[in-house]
């Protein structure tokens, strides 16, 4: 018997990781709204959509083809069928960020827990341990992190190069060439799970949970941040006194301090990873746009976002955070430029990422990186 996922959501990671993996393996149900009405009914007529997969050398167009179904949830007579294929999935992801995440578990949640089954709810969204967070709000369900280390996007309208999703729509999707999907082995059914995700000892996830956040998601604001104060335009533009100033932030630091905190994952593969992290980001067949790494930027700067919780974790291990806490200070010089906030740069700190401790609020106003 085929299995059934749905997804919550078709942004970018939605259609070009999670659609693009599990289509061989499972029947998958798109979910969204109105805002997404041309997609979704592209997808439910075409059963097949183009991607763009970019590798160091070139891009490859593919046709993602697979059994889909679709649901738009601002359509009345369709809201049944949301009940329907919630309780009967096999596996739910949800795509649709941090803030409107928790509105979409207040609305699954009663209908999940209307039943005994125990379904797998898997968050795509950014961050560390999310799951702790709303697994409470469950009965027999699962809430699963996980680890979205593929870079997806939307090409804007100037670009190209690259195929539509469907010859009648102009929108374009681009992605990296990544494909490890991994999960957390204590937490997942292993039937559930086709051999597209790799189930790995917890001790390894939550390794991979800090790289996801901390290294992945932290460099690429890193460099956005520096570059957008630069005048660069693309990531693929950075020039090699930012790209120097990457590199020490994360061998240095990053690194590490990954490798302190988890000292069983093998400091070599870290190190690795790193590298070929940095050749991703800078890759100019993804063409990855900083005003798209701006995208966000208070929120990215929130107490428990990215660089905030980054700079506390790299503190933590007893390594001072000097060129990481750079990309804090920049972001703030971002903020006052576009006329976010009206603070100062200690009144920033203080109310909006709540840096209260007097060497982390120095490391960052007097920050000689800037």
């Amino acid at each position: 018997m085929i299995k059934r996922v749905v997804i919550i959501g078709t942004g970018a990671l939605a259609l070009g990781f999670l659609g693009e993996r599990l289509a061989p393996d499972y029947e998958i149900t798109f979910i969204d709204k109105n805002i997404k009405a041309s997609f979704l009914e592209e997808l439910q007529n075409q059963q097949q959509y183009n991607l763009n997969i970019c590798y160091r050398d070139g891009i490859e167009s593919v046709s993602v083809q697979g059994r889909f179904n679709v649901i738009n949830l601002d359509q009345d007579k369709e809201k049944n069928n949301f009940y329907k294929v919630l309780t009967e999935a096999d596996l739910i992801f949800t795509t649709v960020g941090n803030q409107n995440l928790p509105i979409v578990i207040s609305q699954i949640v009663p209908i999940l827990n209307a039943q005994p089954r125990e379904n797998h709810i898997l968050l795509c969204e950014n961050g560390r341990n999310l799951a702790q967070t709303y697994q409470k709000y469950f009965k027999a369900s699962k809430v699963v992190d996980t680890v979205m280390s593929r870079m997806c996007r939307f090409a804007s309208h100037g670009e190209s190069g690259y195929m539509p999703l469907w010859k009648d729509l102009p929108d374009r999707l681009v992605v990296e060439s990544y494909d490890f999907l991994q999960l957390n082995e204590a937490v997942c059914l292993t039937n559930q799970f086709s051999p597209v995700f790799t189930l790995v000892e917890p001790e390894i996830f939550a390794t991979w949970e800090d790289i996801k956040f901390f290294a992945h998601n932290g460099a690429h604001a890193f460099i956005a941040y520096h570059a957008f104060l630069d005048g660069i335009k693309y990531f693929s533009d950075v020039d090699q006194i930012l790209k120097e100033k990457a590199e020490k932030m994360m061998f240095n630091e990053i690194i590490p301090a990954l490798h302190h905190a988890h000292p069983h994952f093998p400091f070599q593969e870290l190190k690795d990873y790193g590298e070929n992290l940095l050749e991703r980001i800078y890759n100019p067949f993804f063409h990855d746009s900083i005003e798209r790494g701006i995208r966000g930027i208070l929120e990215k700067l929130k107490p428990n976002e990215r660089l905030v919780s980054g700079l506390r974790f790299i503190h933590h291990q007893g390594i001072k955070p000097v060129h990481f806490a750079s990309a804090i200070l920049a972001g703030y010089k971002i903020v006052s430029k576009l006329e976010l906030l009206p603070e100062t740069i200690k009144d920033f700190l203080i109310n909006h990422c709540a840096i209260i401790e007097e060497e982390l609020t120095q490391l960052i106003m007097g920050n000689p990186e800037i």
